[in-house]
């Protein structure tokens, strides 16, 4: 089939419809790649159900399938001159990760909340005392809380300030990772499925005050009081289009040493 300059999102599940429902509005130039054929009948876009399927001209592809298949998926896409944005986790284990790094320049990985008002607003050169961390979802998660949830707090981390370290970990119904950036300023970072309550923030503690940021809404308030909101917004739309446009995110690394991380503590929060 062939496919010439247009995006591929490989797998149509829950995540993948959300793709596809921003590509929409952005491209026409949309193929549709799922096994499970019931997932891309009626979609409106060409389908296949087996990537050999694909011609080798498509220009970009998103894969958003079960994440232990990510990595295979990827290698055969890149080895084809395929550029590609991986779902979170993008891979398994680093050492399964990095082995895609001779691609790792047309490589980006889903960081959604990083392009969310509260890091494009959050001020620089802040050196904080201490940062709690919340991500406490009532929906029923598909993977392990510390692999989806907190991913995404691990890669703003890393955006902002720098290395983490992870020092210890607690498993229950909120999972918690707690340790430190820059390996001197503490973190708590909370997680959890199925909680009775939404809770998406950050509390960064520094010593003219703190600066609250609420992830769920959109907003950010100063360690003066000012605040700023964005309510039609669309985080995904924005790192889609950044994608499309091909502008290196540095996003690799980062998934590099969160894998790294994940790695070291895996006997305490088990695999995906």
């Amino acid at each position: 089939m062939s496919a010439q300059n247009h995006i591929v999102l490989i797998g149509v599940g829950n995540m993948g419809n959300k793709y596809l429902n921003v590509l929409k509005q952005l491209t026409n130039d949309i193929v549709l790649c799922d096994r499970d054929i019931n997932k891309v009948l009626d979609k409106g876009f060409p389908y296949v159900c087996d990537i050999g399927d694909l011609n080798s001209s498509i220009s970009k592809a998103i894969v958003a399938t079960d994440p232990t298949q990510h990595v295979n998926i990827a290698r055969m896409l890149l080895n084809i001159g395929v550029d590609i944005l991986i779902e979170k986790p993008p891979a398994t284990s680093y050492e399964e990760f990095i082995s895609l790094s001779e691609f790792k320049n047309r490589i980006w990985i889903s960081e959604i909340e990083r392009f969310s008002l509260c890091i494009k607003e959050f001020p620089k050169h802040i050196k904080p005392k201490y940062i709690e961390i919340k991500r406490l979802n009532k929906g029923r998660g598909y993977i392990n809380p510390i692999w989806d949830l907190a991913w995404h707090d691990l890669y703003n981390l890393l955006y902002l300030f720098g290395d983490v370290t992870i020092e210890n970990v607690r498993v229950g119904h909120i999972w918690e990772l707690t340790g430190k950036v820059n390996n001197e300023i503490p973190f708590q970072l909370q997680v959890a499925w199925n909680h009775h309550f939404i809770d998406r923030s950050w509390t960064v503690h520094t010593s003219k005050g703190s600066i609250f940021m609420n992830f769920a809404d959109e907003e950010i308030i100063l360690e003066d009081g000012t605040s700023y909101t964005r309510k039609d917004g669309n985080k995904l739309m924005d790192m889609l289009g950044q994608f499309l446009d091909g502008l290196e995110d540095e996003s690799f690394d980062r998934a590099a040493k969160i894998l790294k991380m994940l790695d070291n503590i895996k006997d305490e929060i088990g695999s995906i």
